[in-house]
């Protein structure tokens, strides 16, 4: 005689067949295409809902609104790199030219500091910007009221990315150096500077899209770029996580959102990290994305694809 499943079992084994988690589905809204430009790196600034995008071999910045709208254009001096908003002007890392510049985004008027040598990343505490001078291995401190240089701190070698946490009332800037597989940690108010191990070429940092000037709290990711995982810390250096983005092209920048860290890959990828642990790869464009920002407020992505010279805004 055969047994017989309850009714109510037999409807939850039913349900657990056919359930299938929800992918997070992404929709290429808009492109624009700028030739030979080579987009990089891209910041959205919610107090405008606007983003902006520096053009490496373009020698400017452009100002975009939703539909890849180009609102602005302000020309800078060579190489720009790393962007920061500090709410009344862009500061640009110039890396063709050793310094970082100031500009009004209002009135588009430009101010030149030197800094080291192939300046790459650029970070805004609130009262301080710290740039990352790639080619000389040290980060400059400049007050950003007057572009007055308040340090010069040596870091690891290459240094790439660089960001700020502020947690528990303790300030810190976080540098990625690329060929020492370390992240330096400098405490802004001492320029104290320690250092934690990280996977191979460490590149960027997430930015948070929710503060005006960067300022992260709370947990740190890192993108490893040729170990293809991207680190978790927490805002002392613990390691909390590593996640493989192996067979995807090497990870580049990082944004922090609602949903998880977003993060975009050389080999034309966007990846998720999400809140739940999990990694997927929503969407697959371009060739070789760079840059990545996140705006909160519609929930789009903004990525930068440097070799086709491509920028896209993604719907989530």
């Amino acid at each position: 005689m055969k047994k017989r499943v309850p009714v109510v079992l037999a409807f939850f084994a039913l349900l657990a067949m056919l359930y299938v988690p929800a992918s997070h589905a992404q929709t290429i809204l808009c492109s624009i295409t700028y030739s030979g430009h080579q987009p990089v790196d891209t910041i959205y600034d919610p107090s405008g809902n606007r983003v902006f995008v520096s053009m490496f071999m373009g020698n400017q910045i452009v100002q975009f609104g939703h539909g890849c709208v180009q609102e602005k254009v302000f020309s800078t001096a060579d190489g720009p790199q790393g962007l920061v908003f500090d709410g009344t002007n862009l500061w640009v890392a110039l890396y063709s030219s050793n310094a970082v510049e100031k500009i009004n985004v209002t009135t588009g008027n430009g101010t030149l500091y030197p800094v080291g040598t192939q300046p790459r990343g650029v970070a805004f505490d609130g009262t301080y910007i710290w740039v990352s001078n790639y080619g000389s291995n040290t980060v400059t401190k400049l007050l950003a009221s007057s572009g007055f240089v308040e340090a010069t701190i040596a870091v690891g070698s290459n240094p790439w990315g660089v960001a700020v946490n502020n947690t528990n009332g303790l300030t810190t800037v976080w540098v990625a150096n690329l060929r020492s597989a370390s992240v330096s940690i400098i405490n802004a108010q001492t320029n104290a500077v320690s250092s934690i191990a990280t996977g191979s070429e460490p590149v960027f940092f997430a930015n948070n899209p929710f503060a005006v000037n960067g300022v992260l709290s709370g947990d740190m990711w890192v993108s490893c770029y040729a170990s293809q995982i991207v680190e978790q810390f927490t805002s002392q250096g613990s390691l909390v996580a590593s996640y493989a983005i192996t067979g995807k092209g090497q990870p580049e920048a990082l944004t922090l959102s609602t949903f998880g860290v977003f993060g975009a890959t050389h080999g034309g990828y966007v990846f998720l990290i999400s809140n739940a642990g999990s990694v997927t790869y929503p969407t697959h464009v371009g060739d070789a994305n760079y840059g990545v920002a996140y705006d909160p407020g519609s929930t789009t992505l903004w990525v930068t694809d440097i070799n086709q010279g491509i920028i896209f805004e993604i719907s989530e």
